[in-house]
């Protein structure tokens, strides 16, 4: 909207020229009342169009700000599933060792059998 604005801004202070030129050519013409309203008229349509253009441009940087929040938003968003991706195959990897570390030493068999002080003790009585 704000562009369009801009973008036609030259016909409007064209319209608002022609308006007092006209007013000027004209001015004998006229009752005083007249020369009063139209110049009132010309005045409203400037400030009107004015603050047409400083509401559209406030709105524009509000968006603007809006979506350069967004886009950071997005982005840390981004980062974060990255790192979270990370360390889920960070924590797969560890438990994968584990588990390969659990097997193997669930298969390994004892170098020596160790016995108790309690278990010799038992089998010095049975002999």
């Amino acid at each position: 909207m704000h562009d369009e604005l801009i973008a036609n801004r030259p016909q409007m202070l064209e319209a608002i020229q022609n308006a007092e030129h006209f007013l000027h050519d004209n001015r004998k013409k006229l009752t005083p009342e007249q020369i009063d309203e139209m110049q009132r008229r010309i005045r409203e349509l400037r400030e009107c169009y004015e603050n047409m253009i400083g509401m559209s441009l406030e709105k524009l940087n509000t968006l603007r700000g809006m979506l350069g929040e967004l886009e950071s938003a997005e982005r840390s968003k981004t980062e974060l599933e990255q790192e979270t991706k990370k360390r889920v195959e960070d924590l797969v990897q560890l438990l994968d060792w584990v588990a390969k570390i659990e097997h193997a030493l669930g298969s390994e068999q004892p170098m020596m059998e160790t016995t108790t002080p309690l278990d010799q003790q038992s089998k010095d009585h049975k002999v």
